[in-house]
């Protein structure tokens, strides 16, 4: 006697033709310009300006434009971005030392630098204080920038988790000279980071 149900030769034998002639219509959603990638994604940005806010289900597209200080893996071990090495220079937790790469660009070619740490990480916050990232930084009283390759955060108080908050939304870097230059509503119709894409 014969088991009844569907056998997977007989599933893949009735939906490849289908699947396959969806191709065309993948095909026909491709962009003209061959350099450009079109993605389809579930929901919009909420805002072009990650660090005022946004939700953690859009940080995908988000770390495809900008990128963050730190990376943290599946196993929640932190790993180097744009910064190389990290260390407490206290005993308390409130004053970190953040050493950065020196090989990186904004999408408008401008070298990115300790400055552009001091600006997200305090000028910007403290012109923004409902912003997301203020919720996290509120704490960051100033950041010394002794070279372009070095930053360093003082904090009001311990925050020993603030390495694994450099890996989290919403700590990305924005560049500051073109920031002041188009402002915040400029900055937002035409968002520029150092990610892979644009």
């Amino acid at each position: 006697m014969k088991k009844a149900g569907l056998r997977r030769r007989d599933f893949v034998a009735g939906v490849l033709p289908f699947a396959l002639s969806g191709l065309g219509a993948i095909g026909a959603a491709r962009s003209a310009d061959a350099r450009a990638v079109t993605v389809a994604f579930p929901m919009d940005i909420t805002d072009w300006i990650p660090t005022l806010r946004n939700v953690p289900t859009t940080l995908s597209i988000v770390k495809c434009v900008f990128d963050q200080p730190l990376e943290m893996a599946r196993d929640l071990t932190l790993s180097p971005a744009l910064v190389t090495q990290w260390k407490w220079l206290d005993s308390t937790g409130q004053v970190l030392q953040l050493d950065l790469r020196n090989d990186v660009t904004f999408h408008d070619g401008s070298k990115f630098t300790s400055d552009d740490i001091r600006f997200t990480f305090h000028t910007h916050m403290k012109a923004n204080p409902l912003a997301l990232l203020t919720g996290t930084w509120h704490g960051v009283t100033e950041v010394e920038t002794p070279s372009p390759t070095r930053a360093i955060i003082h904090l009001d108080k311990p925050m020993v988790l603030a390495p694994s908050e450099l890996a989290d939304i919403p700590s990305v870097v924005l560049p500051r000279a073109y920031y002041e230059k188009v402002g915040e509503q400029g900055f937002r119709k035409a968002p520029i980071g150092s990610g892979p894409y644009r």
